[in-house]
């Protein structure tokens, strides 16, 4: 399994990397397990583990990004079935995938499932440009809106925020969510 290859976080600045971490604000990694889904060539994941995180497993539908993801425990897998995929993770990231995902909702419905802690979403913005700027490749994927995508989280997840925006090494609007569970009446339900 493979999808066409893009570029990885290594072929970019050398500012780009600790802007994209900084921008998605995970806070305390101390002990915290990682799953990152699409997670490339595994930088935002050894980046974690640097920061405390005990464990962190990388997940990606490329097998040459996986190739180069040294230091962290990588699977190849087709991320439009993650309903597949089994275990819990503290914290689960997507970085500028889900749009490439056939069933977003879906997916981040597993995403819930997945998250023990939190699920930290980082996703290009479709900028009002007609319709035809949302459509994406592969053939049937689209950009969601960010009202879409609040909608969506909001429904599996007890808190959601919008953290701020992201980097982009192509200057697209970038923005990065944070979905909390529910724990112990410590965040309120969302209406």
């Amino acid at each position: 399994l493979c999808v066409p290859d893009e570029k990885v976080y290594s072929g970019l600045a050398p500012d780009f990397v600790p802007r994209k971490f900084a921008a998605l604000r995970l806070g305390d990694l101390t002990g915290k397990s990682v799953l990152d889904l699409g997670g490339n060539d595994g930088t935002i994941a050894r980046l974690c583990l640097t920061q405390g995180a005990k464990s962190a497993l990388v997940v990606d539908s490329n097998w040459r990004h996986l190739q180069r993801a040294a230091g962290v425990d990588k699977r190849l897998f087709n991320l439009n079935r993650v309903a597949e995929l089994d275990g819990e993770f503290d914290i689960v990231l997507s970085i500028s995938m889900l749009h490439y995902i056939r069933d977003q909702e879906g997916f981040i419905r597993e995403c819930a499932r997945l998250a023990r802690e939190q699920f930290v979403l980082e996703m290009p913005v479709l900028e009002e440009q007609g319709l035809k700027a949302g459509w994406d490749n592969p053939p049937g994927t689209i950009k969601p809106t960010e009202a879409l995508v609040t909608k969506w989280l909001k429904t599996y997840f007890a808190r959601v925020e919008l953290v701020g925006p992201s980097v982009s090494p192509d200057r697209s609007k970038r923005l990065v969510f944070k979905a909390r569970q529910a724990k112990a009446d410590t965040w309120p339900s969302i209406p």
